[in-house]
């Protein structure tokens, strides 16, 4: 089963390069906002969805996933299957005050050394590892903001 991810992001005045991470519902692990994949909807825009239900950002979404990663399906699914779920960069250009989980989730902006310290899930923070790499590529692309995306 596939589903979709957005890591939000933004860059500072002095080229700091920092990511939106929420916590989950259950848990309340760091987490970056995900879900499935809704219908007649491209993976990048039901990540960019995803992102504006959980964490109540609104930006631009990348069109090819930056990483992916592996979690069980859940209750519902058959024993042992898993979910692929793509993440792909959302550049913030707009932080609500209001959204839609806003009384479910804590949102929270982290550096990646940050994010790499808070998240507890392994597979994610590969991905965010993954992410530091696309964030250096942000910074070396200058005013363009075109990235060379790393190889997944």
């Amino acid at each position: 089963m596939l589903q979709s991810a957005a890591i939000p992001y933004r860059i500072d005045d002095a080229g700091g390069v920092s990511l939106l991470l929420i916590r989950s519902r259950t848990r309340r692990r760091w987490i970056i906002p995900k879900g499935k994949i809704g219908a007649r909807l491209l993976p990048s825009r039901s990540a960019e969805r995803e992102a504006f239900e959980e964490a109540g950002v609104l930006g631009r979404i990348g069109h090819e996933p930056i990483g992916s990663y592996r979690q069980p399906a859940g209750n519902r699914a058959p024993l042992g299957e898993s979910l692929l779920v793509q993440a792909y960069p959302l550049e913030v250009v707009d932080e609500l005050s209001v959204w839609q989980e806003m009384h479910q989730r804590e949102r929270r902006w982290f550096t990646v050394k940050e994010a790499l310290r808070a998240v507890t899930d392994p597979e994610i923070k590969t991905l965010i590892r993954i992410f530091g790499s696309y964030a250096r590529g942000l910074r070396e692309a200058g005013p363009t903001g075109v990235a060379k995306v790393p190889p997944v």
